[in-house]
């Protein structure tokens, strides 16, 4: 099913609800769970089917609730309601206007006095705070919580934005103070309600004739887009954030195609034709300044295609923002796998943006797990469909994701010395080998959940972790730290980090977890000589560690038996080793370690 999907179709309410019912017979059950909560104070009926379809299509199996009608602040303030008992991953609350405020303010909120109408604000704004409160208060689950949506009537009419009293500025008060409630709370994110109403057009979907026949005052014909708007929310929680865009050239990162229409002719500029290509670039480099990753997959001429890159006038995207590229006459299929190999990536973590429908098609039918985009024929939207596309979203935006780059550069240095080296013993010693390993901090916290949930072959539990869930196992005794590399080409940033329980007789590694670009060089035995050290110093007996199977972390299964530990325990979903810490683990040689501070948390 999936292998029709790309990013531009569009999906009707009818669409959705078709593929919802196909959705149980489709999945193969190796799609990760998520459960999702749904209420609300208006009808919301099949909000929940249509977000279980539009998960399908992100290879995830939503497993949903949804509040009685009219029930939200009972389910929320009831210990023992179904909504506890299902124990959702996220709850969505979406709060109209007059959920804070009696009815009857909109139409008249032009009469109050200015200390009346404060007061109305603050017990607004007081309703909101509880009401979530309790719900924090009741699990650890992600909330996303709408602002209230601006009523489309105003008594005030042009005078509105002119008065103190105007309801476009009391309600905007009350959404940026709602915002500001919770800024730093990793728990609970706000979603724009108002803007993304005004973004489809209130008078389309907002208050129109269902309102009136059942309390629909979000039109149905209004959940396929506001299914994929919440998405953005699901997808990092489901570790299913996307790190790689691999582009095309021709007609796609420039207009033309520049072996026929040369440097000059193809269009790419500020002003005109070239306009919606240049605007796309600068998108893409924000992608690229939040961490994702660029790379090209292009049948094109390396000389012609090159030179465009470096000298064009107007090119945003130079050399260096790219990762790797293949810019040959060969199958793009099979330039997308070798494409994955050198990044050290799984395929279902690229997305491809080609003009040509039949590349399109052949990496559908190939490489389904590769999310792909085409350029739509009206250029100028091109920039706006991947701005929709929710596969991008994070929780977390951590200094290395501004930094990775400049790590993935370094990177490339590294291969190159690599392959004028003699032997790998050579290439290490002159790589100048330097871990910093701190216990995680308040500081580092965000990476070291970020990692979790995306790092998959080096992991050798795979289990994925929030950062306040991190926070309290350290909060309950657990040692964690985090591993930053450096080496003589400068640092890749945090990219490991390790969760072990510390029992007297024996330290148990909960998580263990690398990312692939550093493996390979001695990294992985390092860490796990400074756990043996300090374990051997809490004069522990043992040190337990735990290899679970997946899909994706087969280069690590034989990590522990390769580092002399012995396997007490096997089965099909797990293999648990011991190492004895009467017995020496050496450092690596070429390997020194930089010494932390600690950090409160």
């Amino acid at each position: 099913m999936r292998d029709d999907f790309n990013i531009n179709t569009k999906r009707t309410l009818v669409d959705m609800l078709k593929l919802n019912e196909r959705v149980d017979g489709l999945l193969t059950g190796e799609e990760k769970e998520v459960r999702l909560a749904f209420l609300s104070s208006f009808t919301i009926n099949t909000l929940a089917e249509v977000m279980r379809a539009e998960g399908f299509l992100h290879s995830l199996k939503l497993t949903t609730y949804t509040a009685p009608y009219g029930q939200l602040q009972q389910e929320i303030r009831n210990a023992k309601s179904d909504l506890y008992a299902f124990q959702p991953d996220i709850c969505f609350l979406l709060f109209d206007f007059s959920d804070f405020f009696n009815n009857d303010i909109g139409f008249s909120h032009h009469t109050y006095d200015a200390k009346a109408l404060e007061k109305e604000v603050e017990g607004a704004l007081s309703r909101y705070r509880e009401t979530i409160s309790v719900l924090r208060g009741n699990g650890n689950n992600k909330i996303v919580a709408s602002t209230l949506p601006l009523p489309v009537f105003r008594p005030l009419s042009v005078l509105d934005n002119k008065h103190t009293l105007g309801f476009k500025r009391i309600v905007g008060r009350i959404n940026q103070r709602i915002e500001d409630l919770f800024f730093g709370d990793p728990q609970v994110f706000i979603f724009d309600f108002d803007e993304w109403l005004g973004r489809l057009g209130k008078d389309n979907v907002w208050y129109g004739k269902f309102y009136f026949l059942g309390d629909l005052r979000l039109e149905p014909d209004a959940f396929p887009a506001l299914a994929r708007s919440l998405m953005a929310y699901v997808i990092p929680l489901a570790s299913a954030t996307k790190k790689c865009v691999v582009l095309d050239l021709d007609n796609t990162l420039w207009g033309g195609i520049i072996g026929e229409d040369g440097l000059a002719g193809i269009k790419l500029a500020p002003t005109g034709e070239g306009q919606p290509f240049y605007h796309f670039q600068k998108f893409l480099l924000s992608l690229f300044r939040r961490g994702v990753i660029l790379a090209i997959n292009s049948r094109n001429n390396p000389e012609d295609a090159l030179e465009g890159i470096r000298t064009h006038p107007y090119m945003i995207l130079r050399e260096h923002h790219f990762a790797a590229w293949r810019i040959n006459w060969n199958d793009k299929v099979v330039n997308m796998r070798e494409l994955a190999k050198e990044l050290n990536i799984g395929l279902d973590s690229m997305v491809f943006i080609d003009d040509d429908p039949v590349h399109i098609a052949l990496m559908n039918e190939f490489l389904p797990e590769v999310t792909t985009i085409a350029v739509p024929q009206d250029t100028s939207q091109l920039h706006k469909i991947v701005a929709d596309y929710p596969g991008f979203s994070s929780f977390e935006f951590t200094e290395e994701d501004k930094k990775r780059g400049e790590m993935y550069l370094a990177e490339r240095k590294r291969h190159e010395l690599q392959s004028q080296a003699t032997n790998v013993d050579e290439f290490l010693r002159s790589l100048d080998l330097r871990l910093k390993i701190e216990e995680i901090h308040a500081f580092s916290l965000p990476r070291a959940a970020q990692l979790t949930k995306k790092t998959n072959q080096f992991n050798l539990t795979t289990r994925r972790y929030t950062e306040e869930k991190i926070k309290e196992m350290l909060q309950a005794g657990f040692l964690g730290l985090t591993i930053e590399v450096f080496d003589k080409f400068g640092t890749s940033g945090i990219c490991g980090v390790a969760i072990v329980k510390r029992d007297p007789e024996a330290w148990s590694i909960d998580t263990f977890l690398l990312s692939c670009r550093v493996l390979g060089r001695g990294v992985e035995r390092a860490i796990l000589a400074v756990i043996i050290e300090q374990a051997k110093q809490a004069s522990a007996k043992k040190v337990i560690g735990e290899f679970i199977p997946t899909k994706k972390n087969k280069v690590s299964v034989s990590f522990y038996k390769d580092s002399n530990f012995k396997l007490v325990q096997k089965d099909e979903n797990r293999q648990a080793y011991e190492f004895d810490l009467k017995d020496t683990f050496l450092l690596p040689p070429h390997i020194s370690i930089i010494r932390d501070g600690v950090y409160e948390i």
